[in-house]
Parts: C-alpha cells; structure tokens; sequence
C-alpha cells in the first residue's frame, strides 16, 4: 500500500490468548473507529479488522487511539492507549489494537458484631495493579454491595480504601489477589 501522504493502517482484533498479537483464534473487530488527536481524523475498521488513515501531516507527531466505546461489546478494553506517529509519503505507519474481554468483580463489605455481621456502606473498596497504580474503585451501598466492572485482563490487589479503614474502624488482613483471564469472568463474592 502506497501513499503519498502520511498515512496510519490500524488493525483492532479481540486478542484471546492476550500475546498482542493477531494469531490462532483470534477475531477481526469491524466498525471500531481509530481516531487521530492532532489532525482530527477518524477511520473505521473493515470486516478484516483493518483501518486505513490517510491524509495525516507529514512529519508532524499525530496521536492515534482507539476510540473504545466503538467496539460493539460493552465488556471489550483495549490495554494499548494508541501511541505518537510521525507519519510520512509513501511509507503508511502500521498500529495493533489488541482488545480483550474485562472481566468484573463484586461482594459485601461485613463488619462482625455480637449478633452477627454487618454490612458497612460508603466505603471504597479498589483494585490496584501489581505496581501500586489504582485501576478501579467503587462505593459500597447502604448493604455493602459493591461492583467493579471493564477490569482488563491482569493480577491485582483488592483492597479497602486506607482513609476509610482509619475512619471507620475497619480492619482488614492483607489486600486479596485476584487474577483475571482473557475470558471476561465474573469473580463474585469477594465478600
């Protein structure tokens, strides 16, 4: 493919065994839209996956993402944020999109007393990556219910808030480890 203006070929595929890299049982997502930042672009995937951009300014830094609310299911991410491309003629700049299914996370948060437990509302409890970085939160309901949805596939750490532990009284052991796939699974109970 020749252009001779700057131009981004996109290729955006549902990544199930999560190696980056479109293979094996791997599936073409059509209709889901690239966008350039700079330029003010956009383009949408064919049958095949693929997304052709032209007319980028040559040589000038242009973001590229992926629009993710275009993706046809609401429960596909898309860990690649998009990266900087200096486009030039002739020479068409070539971004993956690997998309997985989240996966989604819910429970109650009890506290003991003599009669029993009891659930505690308006605490936050969060996910946080294996580096500390926060990648969901959610507040617990007047019954202690608590949902946390689009988690991406990876390790993490569940964990009350730290201010609400200091606040409430609560305590709690050490943070769980949860471990989501590439299947989108639904790990309730983390009570």
């Amino acid at each position: 493919l020749v252009n001779n203006q700057g131009a981004v070929v996109a290729h955006v595929f549902l990544d199930k065994d999560g190696n980056n890299k479109f293979d094996g049982d791997d599936t073409p997502i059509e209709g889901a839209v690239i966008k350039s930042l700079q330029s003010v672009k956009f383009a949408k995937t064919e049958s095949d996956g693929a997304a052709f951009m032209s007319n980028l300014p040559e040589y000038i830094a242009t973001d590229i993402v992926l629009e993710g609310s275009t993706l046809g299911d609401p429960f596909y991410v898309s860990t690649f944020k998009g990266m900087s491309v200096y486009p030039r003629p002739g020479a068409p700049a070539h971004i993956d999109f690997p998309v997985h299914m989240a996966g989604e996370l819910d429970g109650r948060v009890m506290r003991p007393q003599p009669n029993g437990m009891q659930p505690v509302g308006g605490v936050h409890v969060e996910l946080i990556d294996l580096l500390g970085h926060p990648v969901s939160s959610s507040l617990t309901a007047y019954d202690g219910y608590y949902v946390l949805s689009l988690i991406p596939p990876g390790s993490y750490l569940l964990r009350l808030n730290p201010d609400d532990l200091k606040d409430t009284g609560l305590r709690q052991s050490l943070p769980r480890v949860v471990t989501f796939g590439y299947d989108g699974a639904v790990v309730a109970g983390q009570d």
